[in-house]
């Protein structure tokens, strides 16, 4: 709320800022009528206040201009003046339109208490402005009124001198003490200097919260400069500089540290003004107050370091509004996307939009966010110049304090190059299976020939012979044996792209298990076990990989290749209890694809890297540590879980889950 004080005394005007902003108020300055009538024309005003004897336009004739003009009326208007002498100035005053009339010198209390109910009645829509005289009564009023105080003046100057002097005195001095009260209970600390010869000032008087902030006693700031050694040395120059301005400037402010008794660091605010005598030979004085601003310093200081982190971080952020609307984007943003800040402001993250996801993923990160919690996942995005990029991130929701939604924050990494590297890493990986499988499968290939050369030389040898149509088709099978083997290796070293369909895990780890049983000793017992059909949308090639690589390595685990692995498949269902267990799960319908062995188990120490890509425990010669970082990259692709439990000296478990779609 901004209050037009119209006086043309200097202290008193001053006195009546300081009060008003100390309220909460922005005050406007007017040393007259007007100048108070050129600020209404300029400035949106909500009360005045005013005294009544100015020079230029006196309070009365200020009243009459702004109660009769319709665009001011209905402003309140406050009189404080020393002129009141009879209960019928009071009256003539509240007569013009004036809304409450106060004497000086100012009692504070009196002063808000006014403000504040004409504040209320406005804000209540109660305010109803007085009519007041017109101009033209008002000069023959005034004429009237001039002849009878001029007689009235002087008679109750004598006979009153003797009792306002006396009440004046009194009023001062519980002024006094209400104000050295006050200043000795708050937070800051006050003080009034006079400026001597040079740069020096000898305080007056200090009081307040001194002790509190600097550790100081008061003896010990007689002179303003003794400061100087308390202020770090970086400000010290700052602050000289202030003191040298006290005489040719009547307000000032500086901010600058110092150190106090304790060897703390504090931030103080310094913020003063010069009073002047009429007579210029009785010196000039300063009155000012000092603040504790360090925790705002520190406040201050940490934003601009989170600020400094949000723009050089590499990871995008963007922050919107509760509904989606871009209020800010990073530099990083800028660089990833293409899209510079002022392409996305106000718009929403759909401008990013590529395709590449359906309506329910929209609609189950929008449902989770509008529930408070936040969001975890990968976006295939598209720039500003049409090429699609991948990103990993999550979004939060940032809260009110009575828990809604004021805004939503996404934190995002570019992954475009790490999803190529590990699109190439799973092709290694499986080249490197079939070596791994190549012993193995050659050994059915060689019973395979050996089924075919052994009947073909038979015929050879016995034309004609008896049984040649039952040789030509033990050949023939054995012959499809060996396509359908060449066919399962092509199926799964092929580079294909990310497809998904819908299949029935049971056929693909059906054909999986043959490959692996081929491939590991036949010391090793290896079972199959299914016990659900149920159809998901998978990439068949990839689902057979989780299914040689979990296998593989379990095989790889048992020791003297004796042991036994197990391979199961099932429904669960995913709830709370379930989710709050495996990292990364979602609620619903899943597949549970189980590999557990009983080889030595991995060390608890070791649990946590074991899907870190080139992680092994195994030597050079032995392998890369590239499998279990397969599967994990396969599986998170599907939007899927893993868990691994394992036991030093028992086995490792392995669960794979895998969320069933609607097809």
């Amino acid at each position: 709320m901004k209050i037009l004080i119209a006086e043309d005394r200097e202290d008193d005007r001053y006195l009546l800022e300081t009060l008003v902003e100390h309220a909460g108020y922005q005050a406007v300055l007017s040393k007259d009528g007007r100048q108070a009538l050129e600020r209404l024309e300029t400035e949106k005003i909500d009360m005045i206040i005013s005294d009544i004897l100015m020079m230029e336009m006196d309070g009365y004739s200020l009243c009459v201009r702004v109660k009769q003009d319709d665009r001011f009326r209905f402003i309140p208007f406050i009189f404080v003046t020393a002129t009141y002498l009879t209960g019928a100035d009071k009256a003539f005053a509240l007569g013009l339109g004036a809304d409450n009339f106060l004497r000086k010198p100012i009692i504070q209390e009196e002063l808000f208490q006014a403000i504040n109910e004409l504040k209320q009645a406005v804000e209540a829509d109660l305010y109803r402005p007085k009519t007041g005289l017109s101009e033209n009564d008002f000069e023959s009023v005034r004429t009237q009124r001039t002849m009878m105080e001029s007689m009235q003046r002087r008679t109750l100057e004598l006979e009153d001198l003797y009792t306002v002097q006396k009440k004046t005195e009194k009023d001062l001095r519980k002024s006094e003490n209400r104000y050295r009260t006050i200043s000795s209970q708050a937070s800051d600390f006050f003080y009034q200097a006079e400026l001597l010869d040079g740069r020096q000032m000898e305080i007056m008087w200090i009081s307040g919260a001194f002790g509190e902030i600097t550790g100081y006693d008061e003896k010990d700031l007689i002179h303003y400069n003794d400061m100087l050694r308390w202020i770090i040395d970086k400000d010290r120059p700052l602050f000289e500089t202030h003191m040298a301005r006290c005489r040719g400037s009547d307000t000032s402010n500086v901010q600058y540290r110092i150190r106090t008794d304790g060897g703390e660091i504090k931030w103080l605010e310094d913020t003063y003004r010069t009073i002047r005598a009429e007579d210029e030979h009785e010196g000039v004085n300063i009155i000012g107050a000092v603040k504790d601003i360090t925790p705002q310093k520190q406040y201050e200081e940490e934003l601009q370091m989170f600020a400094t982190v949000v723009e050089s971080t590499a990871e995008s952020i963007i922050i919107t509004d509760a509904d989606g609307q871009i209020k800010y984007v990073n530099p990083a943003f800028e660089r990833i996307s293409g899209y510079s800040t002022t392409d996305v402001l106000g718009k929403t993250p759909r401008v990013l939009q590529s395709g590449s996801h359906g309506d329910t993923h929209y609609r189950d990160l929008w449902d989770r966010l509008k529930k408070g919690r936040a969001w975890k996942g990968n976006f295939i995005n598209r720039r500003k110049d049409g090429k699609k990029y991948e990103v990993s991130g999550s979004i939060s929701p940032i809260k009110e304090r009575d828990g809604t939604i004021k805004n939503l924050v996404a934190v995002q990494r570019d992954v475009t190059h790490e999803q190529h590297i590990e699109s190439q890493l799973r092709q290694k990986q499986k080249l490197e299976s079939i070596g791994i499988l190549a012993g193995g499968i050659a050994h059915d290939f060689n019973n395979i020939l050996t089924a075919i050369i052994g009947y073909t030389e038979l015929n050879l040898v016995n034309p004609g012979s008896p049984t040649l149509e039952e040789d030509l088709a033990n050949i023939l099978n054995a012959g499809k044996r060996a396509r359908d083997l060449v066919n399962k290796i092509l199926s799964f070293s092929r580079k294909t792209e990310f497809d998904l369909q819908p299949v029935h895990m049971s056929v693909i780890l059906k054909e999986a298990f043959a490959l692996l049983r081929a491939s590991i000793p036949i010391t090793i017992d290896i079972r199959l076990s299914i016990c659900s059909d149920t159809r998901i949308m998978a990439d068949p090639a990839q689902i057979h990989q989780i299914m040689m690589n979990l296998g593989t390595n379990a095989a790889h685990a048992i020791p003297d290749d004796r042991g036994e692995i197990e391979i199961s498949v099932e429904d669960v269902m995913v709830d709370d209890d379930l989710q709050s267990r495996v990292s990364g799960l979602k609620k619903g319908p899943h597949l549970l694809l189980s590999v557990r062995d009983t080889g030595c188990g991995i060390p608890r120490e070791t649990l946590p890297y074991v899907f870190d890509p080139f992680f092994t425990t195994k030597s050079v010669d032995e392998g890369t540590g590239l499998g279990l970082s397969t599967v994990y990259g396969i599986v998170k692709s599907h939007s899927g879980a893993i868990q691994v439990k394992s036991e030093v000296g028992k086995g490792s478990v392995f669960c794979v889950f895998l969320p069933v779609n609607s097809l």
